[in-house]
């Protein structure tokens, strides 16, 4: 492993501006509005008649939420300690009928400005970020994502009030 680590920090030295120009996106060219739709669910849920906790299908008919991507600025951002280009997005998801929830990195809004938290995006679209307590990961290529709700269980109470679990779809650009 620590082979692997030094031979990618040593093609990001010798040759950092090629590098860089891969590593994050920097045209902005995820900018828009997308529709998410739910397609598949599953997780767990406590069977208060058992007293266990027990797989659980969700359904996902009205799973639906719209996700704004706004470009913002691009911005030197450390990859290895090296500094390089990335365009900062601006993402909000919107479930319909509730209101939007700005997306951050997982566990802290890293960059934030008067516009909000940003974060960047790969080449090949992919995003993960964290908005409402859920973690999702979208890919704004490929027109998909995965959500997760990982609240519940862990914290000890054996409730219905949480329950954990995983949702996968597809996403259409609106504008």
């Amino acid at each position: 492993m620590r082979i692997a680590v030094l031979l990618l920090l040593g093609c990001l030295a010798v040759a950092p501006s090629t590098a860089s120009a891969d590593i994050y996106d920097v045209s902005g060219q995820f900018g828009g509005s997308y529709l998410c739709i739910g397609a598949a669910s599953g997780g767990v849920r406590f069977d208060a008649a058992t007293g266990k906790w027990i797989q659980a299908k969700f359904g996902t008919e009205d799973d639906k939420f719209v996700v704004a991507v706004k470009p913002s600025q691009v911005k030197q951002v450390p990859v290895f300690g090296i500094p390089t280009s990335a365009m900062q997005y601006g993402i909000s998801v919107r479930p319909l009928g509730r209101p939007a929830s700005d997306c951050s990195l997982k566990g802290i809004a890293k960059d934030i400005d008067l516009e909000g938290p940003t974060v960047s995006i790969f080449p090949s679209g992919r995003v993960q970020c964290t908005a409402a307590l859920s973690d999702y990961d979208f890919n704004f290529s490929d027109l998909r994502f995965m959500l997760v709700y990982a609240v519940g269980f862990i914290d000890g109470k054996d409730d219905s009030k949480n329950t954990p679990y995983i949702e996968i779809g597809t996403c259409s650009r609106i504008d």
